[in-house]
């Protein structure tokens, strides 16, 4: 959008609702050109939202475009309410307008002094932290870790995410032309392979990130009450009641973690031709039956030890 409407500014035979409108068209371009995937699409809806406020004039709500993505794309395929990618999405976007303009009013005044630079990359880190705090369960729900650098590593990856969006769609406009479109894309696999490297540079860092295991459904909706109403308290300056509510919150997870008990349990694991078998004793014995595999497909690496990591199964008995 912003790429569109910059190059249409210098067209002075348009009036701002017909840019507006060619802005619009040429985010659903983009949209179908990468195949409606449930973030792209959620992002063009929201956008649309702001686009048809701006040109009706009328107040422009955050909450009320997300809210109204998720319900298109969920009338389209009531599927995607069970989907990582939608759930991540929603969820991210929401914790970024629901934290982020609460935070950088509280540094705002403390940062005034800082270069362009310093506060566009507090910004990044602002953002990168308000989608972490609200995707956190979801996050430990499906891949059972907590990533610990990525606060520091979306500061560079977020901006070259840009810049290798733009490029691509250069590469995509100019591809007729062989003189531009082959120095662009020696451009765009050089910016990618700098991308890659910075990614693994980060993978690689000694205890990036902290292996959890699956978190219960009272913590889940504990977590969700506490990071809601922090922003609300600290606005009030009810510290005291943020304290209770901490403690609380600490007791929870305490509780919900001392209550489990053993009990037996048959877990069939779907492996394609085998019957891989993880029998859990009431005596908290666990016993495993044909754990084998093939060279095409890692069991113990794609079911069983994810499984085992989320049930917090340290060990196999039989």
């Amino acid at each position: 959008y912003l790429m569109i409407y910059f190059l249409l500014k210098f067209m002075v035979i348009f009036n701002r609702p017909t840019k507006i409108l060619i802005s619009m068209l040429g985010v659903i371009f983009y949209m179908l050109l990468t195949g409606c995937s449930p973030p792209v699409f959620r992002a063009t809806i929201i956008f649309l939202c702001f686009c048809i406020s701006l040109l009706f004039n009328r107040e422009y709500s955050q909450y009320h475009a997300l809210t109204f993505a998720a319900i298109v794309l969920l009338f389209i395929n009531e599927r995607n309410l069970f989907n990582p990618s939608f759930q991540l999405s929603f969820f991210a976007c929401f914790g970024i307008i629901y934290f982020y303009p609460f935070v950088y009013e509280f540094i705002k005044e403390k940062i005034c002094n800082l270069s362009q630079i310093n506060i566009y990359i507090l910004k990044l880190f602002i953002v990168t932290v308000s989608a972490q705090i609200f995707t956190l369960p979801l996050i430990l729900i499906y891949f059972n870790k907590f990533s610990l650098v990525s606060f520091v590593s979306n500061i560079f990856v977020i901006p070259l995410s840009s810049v290798l969006l733009w490029l691509s769609i250069g590469y995509y406009f100019l591809i007729e032309n062989i003189f531009l479109s082959f120095y662009l894309s020696r451009l765009i696999e050089f910016v990618a392979v700098i991308y890659v490297e910075i990614i693994q540079f980060f993978a690689k860092v000694p205890h990036s990130s902290v292996k959890i295991g699956l978190p219960k459904g009272l913590e889940i909706l504990f977590y969700y009450l506490f990071v809601i109403l922090l922003p609300i308290m600290l606005k009030k300056k009810k510290y005291m009641t943020i304290l209770t509510f901490f403690i609380i919150f600490v007791s929870v997870i305490v509780f919900v973690r001392t209550r489990d008990v053993y009990r037996f349990k048959i877990t069939f694991f779907n492996v394609g031709l085998g019957n891989a078998t993880l029998l859990q004793t009431s005596d908290g014995k666990n016993i495993l039956i044909d754990a084998g595999g093939n060279y095409n497909y890692d069991v113990g690496r794609y079911k069983l030890y994810p499984h085992m990591l989320k049930n917090k199964i340290h060990k196999l008995d039989y």
